[in-house]
């Protein structure tokens, strides 16, 4: 039953349970297979409570399907609409109570996101990382570093990330720490290729100090030799990159391939790569990426110019990808045979590939103001179409994507909305998470 008073988002009290190592199994629903999935619903609200779940801080809320963060009248989307695709629950929070956990680029936008998550499921967390680029970002915005065990090192400093890596002893890594831009790798192509490539061995040799079940290493959708014919790209496509950046990040590939092969035993770590489409959210503050310019627009009142306006890549909220981080080293671990593949794709349905113009119209709709212009001239080194195949991730994890594209912009928008409004962007981050575990049956 709905409730018309604000109901506070509560988060399950996760302590650590004896680990259930049944294998997961992707194809199963959630109970709620049709009509319009409600957030928390009262009785929902006193179940959990008498389970001692709490939100830290309990400054936002569900009014209907509306978010909102008390004390300051802010009414956020009205965006959870009924869902076309049934979410399966493919992470599990009894896995990760308790779990040792180091994420590299913990101080960034997605590793940020990623240690929210985590430490909210119960788990351990250690994060290694550079001084955030701008105090304003989601690790600041969220207190990220209040958290976890937070450590600022350079990964290509060994004595200390090794220092660190036997401290923590983790039992998976998400290794997320690098140079994420493509202008920047083209302005910096030595520092980008140093970063991406050299860090990343730099992490799988610390990680030879400690022996984890999983680690996976994230890269991008930039990964693949983009012949411009504008179709999806499987885990099977050849690597390339036609920029720094993206070179970089195919070169980060085909090291933890390398150290597969050359260091891999029965015991040891099983190395995996994930590759991400266009991932937005609220916390993301670097300069040249759309919905960030688009938000930096909105508040100075100036039109946003985009480089490729007609470009078309694959948009997807934060959260989703993130779930197929978690989904992909739970199994990973959990697998008593080595049969899940060492890379896979993880991206938004055709339909949500869309134009760089269309997310700008969408974010001005959802903001109810502001106007964008195309550059004077466009990007050469930038494709026009990138778009990824995640069938393989839908098949052997039951990952889907549950957030349309204007669903993910809106969600993004209400982030700017709460800042602007003196909001609790923490308290929100956990609300937008509860409301997206409702989604995904977690």
């Amino acid at each position: 039953m709905r409730t018309d008073r604000p109901v506070q988002i509560p988060l399950p009290n996760r302590s650590r349970e004896s680990h259930d190592h049944r294998p997961l199994d992707p194809a199963r629903p959630t109970d709620r297979t049709s009509g319009p999935p409600i957030l928390v619903s009262e009785r929902e609200r006193l179940t959990r409570s008498r389970r001692g779940s709490r939100l830290a801080g309990g400054v936002c809320a569900v009014r209907g399907s509306q978010l909102t963060c008390a004390g300051h009248g802010l009414l956020l989307s009205p965006d959870i609409r009924p869902c076309r695709i049934t979410a399966h629950a493919m992470v599990t929070s009894r896995f990760w109570a308790g779990r040792r956990v180091l994420v590299t680029g913990h101080t960034g936008f997605k590793g940020g996101w990623l240690s929210l998550v985590l430490r909210e499921m119960g788990a351990v967390v250690t994060g290694v990382s550079l001084e955030p680029d701008r105090p304003d970002g989601f690790f600041g915005q969220v207190r990220v570093g209040d958290l976890i065990d937070s450590h600022i090192v350079d990964l290509l400093d060994r004595p200390r990330l090794d220092a660190v890596v036997r401290r923590a002893d983790p039992e998976i890594v998400f290794h997320l720490a690098a140079q994420a831009l493509v202008l920047p790798g083209i302005e910096q192509p030595v520092e980008t290729f140093t970063t991406n490539v050299v860090g990343t061995a730099t992490l799988l040799a610390a990680c030879s100090l400690a022996r984890p079940e999983v680690v996976l290493v994230v890269t991008s959708d930039k990964v693949y030799a983009n012949d411009g014919a504008g179709r999806p790209f499987t885990e099977a496509d050849a690597l390339g990159g036609g920029d720094p950046y993206s070179a970089s990040k195919a070169a980060a590939e085909i090291v933890v391939a390398s150290w597969r092969h050359t260091y891999a035993t029965d015991d040891g770590p099983r190395l995996a790569t994930a590759r991400a489409g266009n991932v937005i959210g609220g916390g993301d503050v670097a300069f040249g990426r759309l919905l960030p310019d688009l938000l930096r627009s909105f508040r100075s009142g100036q039109p946003v110019v985009l480089r490729n306006p007609e470009s078309r890549r694959p948009w997807q909220f934060v959260l989703e990808p993130l779930a197929g981080y978690l989904a992909y080293a739970e199994q990973l671990a959990e697998s008593s045979a080595r049969t899940m593949p060492r890379a896979l794709n993880f991206g938004p349905g055709r339909d949500d590939a869309v134009t760089v113009a269309e997310v700008a119209d969408l974010a001005i709709a959802a903001w109810g103001s502001g106007t964008w212009q195309p550059a004077d001239t466009t990007s050469s080194v930038e494709a026009p179409v990138l778009t990824l195949d995640a069938t393989l991730a839908r098949s052997v994890l039951g990952w889907i994507p549950v957030l349309r594209v204007d669903e993910a912009v809106r969600w993004t928008v209400d982030w700017l909305r709460c800042e602007v409004g003196g909001g609790d962007l923490a308290g929100l981050a956990r609300a937008q998470l509860a409301a997206y575990g409702e989604r995904m049956g977690w």
